[in-house]
């Protein structure tokens, strides 16, 4: 209520405005229907109209879910309307006092009607296309003393400017019930849509993998720009619910297309997305959190004002939203700027909110274009935390990132792409294993003669004669690549455990490789066609 009451003042406020323009503008250029109508009678068509005007923007800002759809909506009627509304006087519908009802359900009708004759009232028309602008005052108040009684008594004054004042009177009339009638209308469909059970996709048909719904679905998606460049390249993922997949690849990879066409953005030049199992483009977006690379928001809304209202926006209990804001600005160090404006946060802080706007509501799908960039490392961990929780409670993620850290933290499965194409994906551990260079063994030596018998030792160990370290670190601190075979990796622990000591070394451990050198293999290597079975020129 308080929503629409806000709203419904900001549009009549304005439509006033523009009414109150034209009546200074029309008493500068002197024209009669200013100057010389009774201003009640004036000021009462005028405000009638904004209020009904608004009560029809109401009404089209439900029955369309687009606001784009709904603006053109209503333009398109009104200019309809003022087309139509020349050709019924020219048929002789408004020489009646009571016109057709069909004909001023509207309030563009209602509304043009009464202009007119308040204006066709303050000339005289002698001659076919001989019109004389009257200088004597048009509507007196006891002309529209006089059309209100004949009205009330249910009678119709013949001619002259009491007709003319009846008529005015008439529309008005139309334009005030019509203004009540449009309101009670965008408040009923309002309340209709809140009280039902809010659904927003439909998944009982969806696929499903290890008991878990089939979330996204792109199949051979295309994007292709006028200009002809092909910015993504037919691209295959599927996300089920639960899952965080990572989009990583170099700038102009084509990852911020592909989250564009995933919310709805843009739309593919081939290829589908489904959500849900509902096609790209239609209601799937109903639950939808969006985190763009860029952050926007809202210079006259606090933080908690932010959060507010889009959990409301994504039919939250009011009962549950304060809580639920409460506890997901104090998850990113928030809370104490509860009652800040954004131009008062600092850069990381805004970037923040505009993540914490994502998440709020619990939507089932969360898109989130490198989220944590330029944030401190504690910032990063509460961010990281919201983001795992958004994606285990049905729903799923879809992360870009520069970050390999930060893939290897959220995501269950990794989408490496390059030039619009899809060259690798799996989950973290399964690229490392696939496109790594296996496990490192690092040794530390206190001398150069340290580091030469630590060698020699490793050599025996691993039955390489031809080891060599393949990167040193820093002086003393070695690095040997060991493969990946589990069994020798075994049998070197137990030879490391015996014998490192005695060969010189200080200090030993094996790592895997990390999810950079995978990425780094991929994106540096020319693949040949994407997954499955992808390879390397070279191979």
């Amino acid at each position: 209520m308080v929503y629409w009451a806000g709203n419904g003042l900001h549009d009549i406020i304005m439509l006033l405005m523009n009414l109150g323009v034209l009546l200074i503008g029309g008493a500068l250029l002197a024209l009669p229907v200013v100057l010389h109508t009774e201003t009640l009678l004036l000021v009462s068509v005028l405000c009638g109209s904004a209020v009904a005007y608004a009560g029809l923007a109401a009404v089209l800002s439900n029955v369309f879910g687009s606001p784009r759809t709904a603006v053109m909506a209503g333009y398109l009627l009104c200019l309809l309307l003022a087309v139509g509304l020349p050709v019924r006087m020219w048929v002789g519908f408004d020489d009646e006092m009571f016109p057709w009802v069909g004909y001023m359900v509207c309030p563009p009708f209602a509304s043009f009607r009464a202009l007119h004759f308040l204006a066709l009232g303050c000339t005289q028309v002698e001659g076919f296309g001989a019109v004389e602008l009257s200088t004597e005052p048009c509507f007196q108040r006891e002309h529209t003393q006089a059309a209100l009684g004949h009205l009330m008594a249910g009678t119709s004054p013949r001619k002259g400017p009491v007709l003319t004042a009846g008529i005015v009177l008439v529309s008005l009339a139309y334009l005030l019930v019509e203004a009540v009638a449009l309101w009670v209308l965008a408040l009923a469909l309002d309340m209709a849509s809140r009280s039902m059970p809010h659904v927003p996709l439909e998944r009982s048909d969806a696929a499903t993998k290890h008991g878990r719904s089939l979330v996204i679905k792109a199949s051979a998606v295309q994007k292709k720009y006028l200009n002809g460049f092909e910015a993504v390249k037919g691209v295959n993922f599927e996300v089920y619910e639960g899952d965080c997949i990572g989009l990583l690849g170099p700038n102009g990879a084509g990852k911020t297309t592909v989250c564009s066409m995933v919310t709805g953005l843009m739309t593919p030049t081939s290829g589908q997305i489904k959500i849900w199992n509902t096609m790209q483009g239609s209601n799937a977006h109903g639950t939808l959190g969006i985190c763009a690379q860029g952050t926007v928001l809202f210079d006259d809304l606090t933080v908690q004002e932010h959060l507010k209202t889009f959990a409301m926006i994504k039919y939250m209990d009011a009962t549950k939203a304060d809580q639920h804001v409460s506890d997901t600005l104090g998850k990113v160090g928030l809370t104490e700027k509860v009652h800040s404006f954004p131009h008062q946060l600092s850069g990381g802080m805004q970037r923040k909110l505009a993540i914490c706007l994502a998440v709020v509501g619990n939507p089932g799908l969360v898109v989130l274009d490198e989220p944590t960039t330029g944030l401190d490392p504690m910032a990063r961990e509460g961010i990281w935390d919201i983001v795992r929780k958004s994606g285990g409670k049905g729903g799923c993620n879809v992360v870009t990132t520069h970050l390999l850290e930060e893939a290897e933290a959220l995501c269950t499965n990794i989408v490496v792409m390059s030039s619009g194409k899809i060259v690798a994906q799996g989950s973290p551990q399964e690229l490392k294993e696939r496109y790594g260079s296996g496990y490192a063994l690092t040794v530390e030596c206190d001398s150069p003669e340290d580091s030469h018998r630590a060698t020699q030792y490793l050599r025996q160990v691993l039955g390489n004669p031809e080891l060599r370290p393949r990167e040193q670190h820093r002086a003393g601190q070695l690095e040997f690549g060991v493969g990946s075979d589990a069994m020798a990796i075994g049998a070197l622990f137990q030879a490391m455990a015996r014998g490192a000591e005695s060969a010189g070394i200080k200090r030993w451990g094996v790592s895997q490789s990390t999810l950079q050198d995978a990425y780094m293999a991929i994106v540096n290597g020319v693949v040949v066609d994407g997954p499955p079975g992808m390879r390397f020129k070279d191979e």
